[in-house]
């Protein structure tokens, strides 16, 4: 049970991450609408885009071992 709550607070710092890579990359798009022609702000909002999909595999990961830990446990 140790395990499973430790691995449920791991997961819920890992969704506050991806919701402030979510909002970081809204901001970038925003700059980038009003600069269409800056590749400085284009690679930013890739880098930010593949950081929160990393962050999302992440948290997908986390998801599958605590029901398997929950379904272990009984």
């Amino acid at each position: 049970m140790e395990e499973i709550e430790r691995l449920e607070r791991m997961q819920g710092r890992l969704i506050a991450v991806a919701d402030n890579i979510s909002y970081k990359k809204m901001q970038a798009k925003e700059k980038l609408a009003a600069h269409p022609h800056s590749t400085v702000k284009a690679n930013a909002v890739n880098q930010l885009a593949a950081s929160w999909e990393e962050t999302r595999a992440d948290i997908m990961a986390l998801n599958v071992a605590i029901a398997v830990l929950r379904s272990e446990a009984g």
